[in-house]
């Protein structure tokens, strides 16, 4: 209802200029300016409002944390140097096989042990040398490198060089579904990955000389790379998360109180990884109209929730959950609410494996692994308002004197048909350049609530029509020019009819609010 206010005013303030008729001296005109319908619907049914029975009710579910894989895992970009000597000089036969090693290459992943990866994005750019004065056969292979179950392997087939400008040869391989193992040659280990160099000169070639000061060398630099697997021990990570948020509309609050029922708010932890897993809500708090700040209290703040690994894997995962219900017995969610916080705060913890390496280091995180934190509340929409004031303040241009007519003063007449159970006294403001108050137009009508007004037979909705009028003199028509900024204010009730005192309502399911806004208009002729 609110917004419905604030747009009819806003409406009618700038389109007062072109709702004009020719006159010779001096007339009275009846125009209408703006019309419209705010209802609930747009928000049923959408994960904020629901229907029950006769009445609404809040339901509000939202994910405030969605931890995967990558946010806990960053593989840093890694260069592999494979390089061969000889031990003595020598001469080489055409044919022959001068190299033929595995080397193990550490990757460097700060306190995380994997066993293995499977990549989803990556390369892996691969350049090879060749200081042979003949041409060489350079086999590179990756152990344990292997997608769709085969090995990853390629032949080179590198130019004459000399030791001092070695022949190059270089290829980039798109590593995205490739599995790798990082256990090493013993099959034990963690991060070791592997390669193996096999270098054998031209069967056609001639015989060549080497000496220690060559170098068969193979570089591979692996860039880029995000993975949607991992098996191994992920270390014991501690990290912290803050999140602050504003709530659309409360920002405009500036007075008043709410009443709210007694309710329940659940704070959903699932985990679908295979690593034990504890969090904790350090600190919830939320800040008014006024910079009032209320902290969140419960037994729950400041203790950890300790979630044990999911079972099953890949799509067949099985997670862990756990919810806590923060309600009026164990927290002061109620007074938390009601302070009507425009600004939410809310600071976490989390840990992996808090229990250690329990596992031997065979834990997996899949792509499909998450770490969710979830907040669903749900209550009936049976509210109190006791002087519940908002304010908005919009930008305002209008010069009031339109050739050939000038406007000298104006009634609006808004009516209304109200079909929610809450009253309203709105009150329009004009503010100069500094927002300083130049005018008040002010009203003695109000908005009557639904309460008040009967039940139509069409429908079958109860209702109530009123009529606000808003008289908008000659002195602030002379002073438009200076009007930059038009503050509309709305305080709102919820009074019963029986005792005339504010109580809480259930908001009906078909509640709604039509307006029709209209302007009588003394014009004079400005010739």
């Amino acid at each position: 209802m609110k917004k419905a206010i604030f747009i009819f005013f806003i409406f009618f303030l700038l389109n007062l200029s072109c709702k004009k008729k020719p006159t010779t001296w001096q007339s009275s005109w009846t125009a209408p300016l703006a019309h419209g319908e705010l209802s609930m619907n747009q928000w049923v049914n959408d994960s904020t409002i629901s229907s029950n029975g006769s009445s609404l009710s809040l339901d509000f579910n939202r994910t405030i944390l969605n931890v995967g894989l990558q946010d806990l895992i960053s593989i840093p970009d890694t260069t592999i140097n494979q390089t061969v000597s000889p031990a003595l000089s020598l001469t080489i036969p055409p044919g022959f096989n001068i190299v033929n090693e595995i080397e193990e290459h550490t990757m460097e992943i700060p306190g995380v042990e994997l066993k293995k990866i499977r990549v989803s994005n990556g390369t892996i750019d691969i350049d090879v040398y060749n200081p042979l004065s003949t041409p060489t056969t350079y086999s590179v292979n990756l152990p344990g490198v292997s997608k769709n179950g085969v090995e990853y392997s390629n032949s080179y087939l590198l130019p004459p060089g000399t030791s001092s400008n070695p022949s190059l040869v270089s290829e980039s391989i798109d590593l995205s579904g490739y599995e790798i193992d990082l256990k090493g040659k013993d099959g034990i280990s963690y991060n070791k990955l592997q390669s193996k160099l096999v270098v054998m000169t031209d069967a056609n070639g001639s015989s060549v000389s080497v000496d220690p000061s060559f170098e068969f060398k193979v570089e591979a630099s692996i860039n880029n790379l995000l993975i949607d697997y991992a098996q191994g021990y992920f270390g014991n990570q501690v990290f912290s998360d803050s999140i602050s948020y504003e709530v659309p509309y409360l920002n405009k609050i500036v007075g008043g109180l709410v009443d709210f029922p007694s309710t329940s708010i659940e704070l959903k932890i699932d985990n679908s990884m295979k690593v034990g897993f504890s969090s904790s809500i350090d600190h919830v708090s939320n800040i008014n109209y006024s910079n009032s700040l209320i902290n969140l209290q419960s037994n729950y703040i400041s203790n950890p929730i300790y979630l044990a690994p999911a079972t099953g894997s890949w799509n067949a995962i099985t997670p862990s959950s756990s919810s806590l219900f923060f309600n009026s017995s164990n927290s002061n969610i109620e007074a938390f609410m009601e302070n009507l916080g425009h600004r939410q705060n809310i600071s976490m913890s989390y840990e992996l494996n808090p229990w250690g390496n329990t596992n031997g280091g065979w834990d997996e995180i899949f792509s499909t692994s998450k770490i969710n934190l979830e907040l669903n509340v749900q209550m009936p929409l049976n509210i109190g308002l006791n002087n519940l004031q908002l304010k908005d303040t919009f930008s305002f241009k209008m010069d009031p004197k339109i050739n050939p007519f000038e406007l000298k003063d104006a009634v609006l007449n808004l009516k209304t048909s109200n079909a929610f159970p809450f009253s309203c006294r709105p009150v329009i403001s004009l503010l100069d350049e500094n927002k300083n108050l130049l005018y008040s137009i002010v009203s003695n009508d109000s908005i009557i609530s639904s309460l008040y007004g009967t039940i139509d037979p069409i429908d079958g909705i109860q209702k109530m029509e009123s009529l606000v009028q808003f008289y908008v003199s000659e002195e602030m028509v002379k002073d438009l020019s200076n009007v930059k900024y038009v503050e509309v204010d709305a305080v709102f009730n919820s009074i019963d009819p029986q005792t005339n005192l504010n109580s809480s309502v259930l908001i009906p399911v078909d509640a709604f609010i039509s307006f029709k806004l209209t302007g009588d208009f003394n014009l004079i002729n400005s010739y």
